[in-house]
């Protein structure tokens, strides 16, 4: 079976064309090199990471053996987030602060696992903040943002930070008064990038990450071990 892509890059529809050949096994490659598995109506979910994938079904041939169909629908194609920091290299986080890192002090104490902590400070000790963030495979899994002063954190601040990661329309914080905060950002009904975060009352910083990026390793903070790092 040869199969046909027709529609817009945003939103394409697979089409097979009839063909007498039988497959020579149970995996046809197909759609611009999107693996499809020939098994009976399983919808298949994975795909590159900026493609979505999904409804990937596969359609019995006919009683005389001679026609197959592959049905592939694609919701999103080339996708971008607007998410900035998190899950970046080194380089581009110093482009978006402009300015080089220095070496700072792991938070997750995971080393072992590839930790790297990288440090930048913005303003001034009246004003500024201390930033640092935490790299695996290189890239940023985490990051923390300190007020340089001892001024009680505020709403503003808050702002000033969760919008440092994407728009502020983009995270929830349930309930109001809640330690914690998550960022979604969809493209329809998909969701294309998410974090999670907190910020203590008590504390004048806030915390950001990823815990799971698919085939690497997970992370998991412990709260009030990373809020007592310096």
């Amino acid at each position: 079976m040869i199969c046909g892509v027709h529609g817009s890059p945003a939103y394409k529809l697979t089409e097979p064309i009839l063909s007498k050949r039988k497959p020579a096994g149970t995996a046809l490659i197909c759609a611009a090199g999107f693996f499809i598995s020939a098994q009976p109506a399983i919808p298949v979910s994975t795909a590159p990471a900026t493609t979505k994938l999904d409804k990937i079904f596969f359609i019995p041939k006919k009683s005389d053996g001679s026609h197959m169909f592959l049905v592939i629908d694609i919701r999103t194609a080339n996708v971008d987030s607007n998410m900035n920091i998190l899950l970046k290299s080194l380089p581009a986080v110093e482009a978006h602060f402009g300015k080089k890192a220095t070496m700072a002090s792991n938070l997750l104490d995971m080393v072992a696992e590839g930790e790297k902590a990288h440090g930048f400070l913005t303003g001034t000790m009246d004003n500024g903040w201390d930033v640092t963030v935490g790299l695996f495979n290189d890239k940023v899994r985490y990051v923390r943002f300190k007020k340089r002063t001892a001024t009680k954190w505020t709403e503003a601040d808050m702002r000033t930070v969760l919008m440092q990661i994407g728009p502020y329309s983009n995270w929830s914080r349930s309930p109001a008064d809640s330690d914690y905060f998550d960022y979604a950002e969809k493209q329809g009904d998909n969701l294309i990038a998410s974090a999670t975060g907190w910020q203590t009352p008590a504390r004048t910083r806030v915390f950001i990450y990823i815990p799971v990026v698919s085939g690497e390793i997970g992370i998991m903070p412990d709260k009030n071990a990373v809020d007592q790092k310096a």
